[in-house]
């Protein structure tokens, strides 16, 4: 690798790569920054947490089409999940960090080749694991037990269904806690019937 031309003949070093985590990393650190500014939280928090989600992302780009295409893939999942969960049970839509997680996830599971337990783990554990840290970071949340595990269980269980329900799956689930989690009963999500009185 020549440092005046930044060519790598060998191929040793993979310039694009490591050029698109910095950028993403300082992307998304300005963004986690702002968004932190903004709703009057720990700027720092923020920079730092848009920091490490921009830089999986970015990591996602280096890694080629077919990475994209995965982390894509996985947030349209998460916007159908999404919206289901909203339709049934009114839970909001996620922020933009929980989208920038999905892709970062998507992408790094098809861009590393991540298979069998590995991709299964990573898939259901490490993503509800930086699902809840996220909303540490960013929102001054406390870690919830019930919702990691319901997270876990969700993920778990949406694996082993057929890619076109996958995402309906865990809207379903995510909707039916939130509004548990909220008023202490789950109304039936098709007529809004209140059936706890």
């Amino acid at each position: 690798m020549t440092p005046v031309m930044y060519t790598d003949i060998s191929g040793e070093f993979p310039i694009l790569l490591v050029t698109c985590i910095v950028v993403g990393a300082i992307i998304g650190g300005t963004m986690g920054g702002v968004s932190a500014h903004n709703n009057g939280e720990d700027v720092l928090k923020g920079v730092l947490t848009g920091a490490v989600i921009g830089g999986a992302v970015g990591a996602v780009v280096g890694l080629g089409s077919v990475a994209v295409m995965a982390g894509l893939k996985s947030v349209a999942h998460k916007a159908i999940a999404d919206y289901t969960a909203y339709a049934l049970y009114g839970k909001a839509f996620g922020g933009f960090e929980d989208y920038a997680v999905a892709f970062a996830f998507g992408g790094l599971t098809k861009g590393l080749n991540l298979s069998g337990v590995t991709k299964f783990t990573v898939n259901s554990v490490g993503r509800a694991f930086v699902d809840q840290g996220t909303e540490m970071l960013l929102h001054s949340e406390d870690f919830h037990l019930g919702k990691f595990g319901v997270d876990v269980f969700r993920r778990s269980i949406a694996q082993g269904l057929p890619s076109g329900s996958q995402a309906l799956f865990k809207g379903v689930i995510s909707g039916a806690y939130d509004q548990y989690s909220k008023q202490g009963y789950v109304t039936n999500p098709l007529m809004r019937i209140d059936y706890s009185h």
